[in-house]
């Protein structure tokens, strides 16, 4: 437990930053505006830590094309 504890402290700062990025996105849902700006700043942010990530599009999720529905497979 202490292990894990010190790894978050570590991390505080940037975690921070991340949820600070992440509240800031219009994500309102529904209609879900600006979801895939939002999943792209998760999906650069796992890259940085060495996942592989793609965007990809939700089948059938096209139905309103303003708002594509879309995933992150990491």
């Amino acid at each position: 437990f202490e292990q894990l504890k010190r790894a978050i402290e570590s991390r505080r700062d940037e975690m921070g930053e991340l949820t600070s990025t992440l509240v800031a996105s219009d994500t309102e849902t529904p209609p879900g505006r600006h979801y895939e700006r939002c999943i792209r700043v998760l999906g650069e942010r796992l890259t940085r830590l060495g996942f592989e990530s793609r965007i990809k599009p939700v089948l059938g999720g096209d139905a309103e094309p303003e708002h594509p529905r879309l995933w992150l497979h990491a």
